[in-house]
């Protein structure tokens, strides 16, 4: 199983941390990056934890007014839904291995979720979960400007270096369960890998 661009956290928590996220990139100065936060966690309560409707949490002022638009539309139940989800009692329930894939250019999320993603898997099912990086890769698999503002993604395709990332995690999972992996499966892994090209 793969995951990528994801996070560990609840979404009332991760929407936090993008807004800190966010806030900065554009350069905002840190006093008022701490009052974009505080005036998100108002929101986010009333509409994630309090379910309170998007027209309700819109009337309570301009910020909450912008959380709701930035939803892009989706409706209010299913955004409250998503924010309902437990994750990690959701992973505790997967057993397959699990690649977390996260891009170093990714404005929308960070290394420590993926991490954090990785560490609660593992807690359930030891090794089970792996790490990697994809360097210059952002949201959506594209290459950013470095214009965190500028969310149109260049040229650049990261698809050669996804496979190759997924093809060794996939290799590596059935040398490590080499007791009951055919020697076919190994020599199949081993023709994929050297046919992907290098990242």
């Amino acid at each position: 199983m793969i995951a990528a661009e994801t996070i560990g956290r609840s979404w009332f928590e991760y929407t936090q941390e993008n807004v800190r996220r966010q806030s900065a990139l554009i350069g905002e100065p840190l006093d008022q990056v701490d009052g974009d936060v505080r005036a998100h966690v108002h929101c986010a309560y009333h509409f994630y934890l309090q379910h309170e409707s998007a027209d309700e949490v819109a009337k309570l002022g301009k910020t909450c007014k912008e959380m709701i638009a930035s939803n892009a539309g989706m409706p209010y139940p299913y955004m409250q839904q998503i924010g309902d989800i437990n994750l990690a009692k959701q992973w505790k329930q997967i057993e397959a291995p699990v690649l977390v894939i996260y891009g170093t250019s990714d404005p929308a999320t960070s290394a420590d979720e993926g991490r954090y993603l990785v560490g609660i898997i593992n807690s359930f099912h030891p090794g089970n979960a792996t790490y990697r990086e994809i360097a210059g890769m952002g949201h959506e698999f594209g290459r950013y400007e470095e214009n965190p503002r500028n969310s149109n993604p260049l040229a650049k395709d990261f698809g050669h270096a996804i496979r190759a990332i997924c093809a060794s995690f996939s290799y590596e999972d059935v040398l490590s369960r080499k007791e009951s992996a055919s020697d076919c499966a190994v020599n199949s892994w081993k023709t994929i890998l050297m046919e992907a090209e290098p990242c």
